[in-house]
């Protein structure tokens, strides 16, 4: 997203015009534990092959990255159509990076209001509720942590690095070759990302296209095939974060890739049409800032999409922004998923 686009939202949040619809989906309580008690907690209706534990693989391929000319909302500057090449495997999580997966590494659970302006905000605290509140240092110290209780190779140097209010590091880089070539926990690349949320689709959403808006991209509303996946502000009026997994997955098995929480992926907002079409990647340079993908609670339809790319910054500590983890699968590797606990919603019984 331009910075432009982000400042007019943070101020439409900030005045509070962007997020007032009410409906009857919506939850009106502002005790996170009401919330999170009056959401229903059936198990899915469907399974899925290719995920367990909580993981799921996703398997190389072609996709068209980005979005066509003509889709309602999407920005001029970030979003050109590429053709893009995954040429790895490799596994992701099935849900946003839980309060309680967070914590089983020794740390502290995260949640609160922080940068979100003056109104009554903030972010669900029960177990199965995304782990927000962080900064990117952060969550790429978390997959190196779970990578050593794993067993397997950390995927990011780290160097020169502050423990004030989280590892503030004054560089960051792959620790052998590519992000792709290494086998332990990393934040899924740009291009990952938008592959595994799509899951074949080309439409704005998942579960298909965006409806437009007269009042323009700010102005928030019901969309009938975002309310099918996603938390946002339409459903989301008190600006909470909700447990994982309760809006429908994509067919992949992927829940929440639309709203709740945004996500940090592992490439720089900057330089994204300077990569290459094939497994594009790039290493973040001391003054880069990450891109953050799937929109969040206090966002509009149009920040919900696929395509979607927002700028964040690399140590704040950023409301309603998680992330989950993914790790090359190499040819021929029998896949497996890590240590985590396993969300509620995981635990299902198999149809």
């Amino acid at each position: 997203m331009s910075g432009f686009k982000w400042t007019l939202l943070v101020l439409f949040t900030a005045i509070g015009t962007a997020c007032k619809h009410d409906n009857g989906d919506s939850l009106g309580a502002k005790d996170a534990s009401v919330v999170d008690a009056t959401t229903p907690r059936a198990c899915p209706s469907m399974t899925f092959p290719n995920c367990r534990d909580g993981w799921c693989i996703i398997h190389a391929g072609a996709f068209q990255m980005g979005s066509p000319p003509d889709e309602w909302g999407r920005d001029l500057n970030s979003e050109d159509s590429i053709a893009v090449t995954l040429t790895h495997d490799f596994v992701i999580e099935q849900f946003e990076l839980t309060q309680l997966q967070w914590s089983s590494l020794g740390r502290s659970p995260r949640f609160g209001q922080e940068d979100a302006g003056p109104q009554s905000v903030g972010a669900c605290s029960a177990t199965d509720c995304p782990a927000t509140n962080l900064s990117w240092f952060e969550a790429i110290q978390f997959a190196n942590d779970l990578s050593a209780k794993d067993g397997r190779p950390p995927c990011y140097a780290l160097n020169g690095c502050a423990a004030d209010g989280g590892p503030a590091c004054g560089t960051v880089g792959p620790s052998t070759g590519t992000v792709y070539d290494c086998t332990g926990y990393r934040l899924p690349t740009d291009a990952e990302w938008e592959y595994a949320a799509r899951a074949g689709t080309t439409t704005a959403f998942y579960s298909g296209a965006i409806t437009p808006l007269d009042g323009g991209w700010a102005q928030c509303a019901e969309d009938q095939n975002l309310l099918k996946i996603g938390w946002y502000c339409a459903n989301s009026p008190e600006l909470f974060t909700h447990e994982v997994g309760l809006r429908a997955p994509n067919a992949w098995g992927l829940y929440d890739m639309s709203g709740n929480a945004l996500e940090f992926s592992g490439d720089p907002d900057q330089g994204r049409s300077k990569r290459t079409p094939i497994d594009p990647w790039q290493a973040m340079a001391p003054t880069d800032d990450p891109v953050s993908r799937g929109g969040c609670v206090f966002q509009t339809s149009a920040q919900e999409r696929s395509a979607e790319r927002v700028g964040a910054t690399r140590v704040t500590h950023t409301y309603a922004t998680g992330f989950r983890l993914a790790r090359t699968v190499l040819q021929n590797e029998p896949w497996t998923s890590s240590a985590l606990p396993v969300p509620l919603r995981a635990t299902c019984p198999p149809k």
